[in-house]
């Protein structure tokens, strides 16, 4: 990965404050989850620091937005020869936010490899929904957006998304999923370690699996947008945020995704 200093924004380094224990009082979430945050000019950001993961985020975002699922659209900037990448996640503190744990009948963190289809399914439930009075239509985008983020996941091998990593925004009888983040815990070399998944694993192998998927029309129709990706492009659109992607990264997550694009295919689920 190369940075493409033209379209990075230099920052004076003097104007980067670290929080005070009244900026996190505002943020309404809990820092030991989310880490570093930063303020300039006095506005709130999240931080991340090491460039390493900085393209897996920008490729996981990217990957969201074709499945018109929200992300929290990151940027990068520069200060002091180091290049930080930057979000307003939960930075807004009149927002309510919150996890899993507000849904008392969806189980919690599963790794190792299981399943869990019990997750996707409890959310599919309204009897979940009546407990915390969800509207029926929030109720119905809610569920398309977790299963774009079940697929997103697979494409991408995430192997983080625990309680932690995805979030919800409380309104009401309003709640949605709030934007995708933290896609660094993902595309690692050895595909077979991608099908641990804190939260849900597409395991094309378990007939329970093929089986929820077969009897979902809207599962279908995003496995088939997985088929239909151009990942090149995909790729060569992340030059707009300021990141440059060598032939050789670029055909190693192409191929990613065409192993993921195998599996869907061998599966013979839209057979």
């Amino acid at each position: 990965m190369e940075f493409i200093d033209n379209k990075i924004k230099e920052i004076d380094a003097s104007k980067i404050e670290s929080l005070n224990s009244n900026d996190y009082l505002k943020l309404k979430c809990n820092r030991s989850y989310y880490g570093g945050f930063i303020k300039i000019d006095d506005k709130i950001y999240k931080v991340k620091y090491g460039n390493i993961t900085f393209l897996r985020e920008f490729i996981g975002e990217a990957i969201s937005k074709y499945f018109n699922l929200q992300t929290v659209d990151n940027f990068l900037v520069r200060c002091g020869g180091i290049t930080l990448l930057l979000n307003e996640l939960f930075t807004n503190a009149k927002d309510d936010y919150g996890s899993i744990d507000r849904f008392p009948l969806v189980k919690k963190d599963v790794f190792l490899g299981l399943d869990n289809l019990n997750n996707l399914t409890e959310y599919s439930s309204r009897k979940v929904f009546d407990i915390i009075k969800i509207s029926k239509d929030s109720h119905k985008k809610l569920l398309e957006d977790i299963k774009k983020m079940v697929v997103c996941d697979f494409v991408t091998g995430q192997v983080d998304r625990c309680k932690s990593n995805f979030m919800f925004r409380f309104d009401g009888d309003n709640v949605v999923l709030m934007p995708l983040y933290d896609h660094e815990m993902s595309f690692y070399k050895n595909i077979e370690a991608c099908k641990y998944n804190g939260y849900f694993n597409m395991n094309f192998q378990n007939q329970r699996v093929i089986e929820y998927i077969n009897n979902d029309e809207y599962l279908k129709m995003l496995l088939n947008k997985v088929l239909e990706m151009d990942m090149k492009e995909i790729l060569k659109s992340l030059e707009e945020k300021g990141i440059g992607i060598s032939n050789e990264e670029m055909e190693y997550y192409i191929d990613s995704v065409e192993e993921r694009k195998r599996k869907i295919m061998n599966s013979k689920i839209l057979i």
